[in-house]
């Protein structure tokens, strides 16, 4: 049963003494109580078993309660070098008859192999694990998806924006969004920012979230963009997770090399294009002159063809005129030749190129 004031408990109960079964039923509801849950099996982390089949068989526990509740438990059990193995052998996990308890214990051992990288136990835990059971909730196709992006086999951008259109559960998409970060072949920069944007409908204040929308907008080349969400994630960031904080830092510091390097292409680019823009208008103006002067020379050599034919006709006509005095024949011959002259002079002038300055 559902605590019904959760404030009103928090302010009256007193979470280090009260009852883990009244705990659990607050914690449900309210995050203070959720920590002070966690606190409880940190302080008595080697009994994490039995105080996890207490949380699973509680009647106020949910599915949800589970998902969300699980990765923080296996965070601290890693702090801790708590192995599952240590106690339960994987096909025990696949023996435990209470449905939620197998549910919580089959989580746990799929995020504790996820924390350390280890994608051929996830894959060796889905191969025996309940399939049914782990994706009513999404959790099956997601490690799934996460083992193929992390192992190199490039699962199909379309199936990982259908489990993301269907998916109602954030950790869910976290463990995707993480996956496709640390893919090592394909981009994937647009997935990333939709199953990012969609986890942000969840919640805006995981700062892992923003940085990995980042990488997403990075990989896009949408490095302003990249760059806000990095900082946000820095604002957001527990001041006490140093190293997470290096890594973000680290994250921008690449960025604005890329702003820098992606600026100076583009200043690089334009120079190029104005000189290759000048080279080709000096190149048409030296083919523009060519072209004129070559027209010139032919007007020139058809003008002087034009003078000759014309001197020589003159002379053959006044060679056969037989009623012309010799002075009149020299005259005839003068001015036919001043003609020429004239006419050549003229045809040179007007069709002679101007030459650009």
């Amino acid at each position: 049963m559902h605590h019904q004031d959760s404030e009103t408990c928090s302010g009256q109960l007193n979470a280090d003494t009260i009852d883990l079964n009244e705990l659990i039923s607050i914690a449900v509801d309210n995050v203070t109580f959720k920590a002070k849950l966690l606190k409880r099996f940190e302080d008595d982390i080697e009994n994490w078993d039995e105080k996890l089949r207490s949380v699973a068989q509680h009647d106020s526990t949910t599915t949800e309660f589970l998902i969300e509740f699980a990765p923080d438990l296996a965070w601290r059990m890693r702090q801790n070098e708590i192995i599952i193995r240590d106690k339960y052998q994987d096909d025990e996990l696949c023996m435990i008859t209470d449905r939620m308890t197998r549910f919580a214990f089959q989580y746990l051992a799929l995020t504790m192999a996820r924390f350390n990288y280890d994608c051929e136990r996830i894959r060796s835990l889905l191969e025996i694990f309940d399939k049914r059971l782990l994706d009513e909730s999404g959790i099956f196709t997601a490690f799934e998806l996460f083992a193929e992006l992390f192992l190199r086999q490039d699962p199909a951008p379309e199936r990982i924006q259908k489990f993301a259109q269907e998916q109602i559960f954030s950790k869910n998409l976290v463990i995707v969004l993480q996956g496709m970060c640390l893919a090592p072949t394909k981009n994937y920069g647009f997935e990333i920012e939709f199953v990012a944007n969609k986890v942000l409908t969840f919640t805006q204040r995981d700062p892992h979230v923003w940085a990995r929308r980042a990488i997403g907008y990075m990989r896009q080349g949408r490095f302003e963009e990249a760059l806000q969400d990095t900082e946000k994630a820095l604002h957001l960031l527990d001041r006490s997770a140093l190293q997470v904080h290096d890594q973000y830092s680290y994250q921008r510091t690449q960025i604005i090399e890329r702003i820098d390097v992606a600026e100076s292409q583009r200043l690089l680019q334009k120079q190029f294009e104005e000189s290759l823009k000048q080279g080709v208008d000096e190149a048409i103006s030296l083919m523009d002159e060519r072209s004129h002067d070559l027209l010139f020379r032919i007007m020139e050599i058809l003008g002087l063809f034009v003078a000759l034919i014309g001197v020589l006709a003159t002379t053959v006509g006044v060679s056969i005129a037989g009623n012309l005095t010799f002075m009149e024949r020299i005259l005839i011959l003068s001015t036919s030749s001043v003609f020429i002259i004239f006419f050549f002079v003229m045809i040179h002038v007007l069709t002679k190129p101007k030459r650009r300055r």
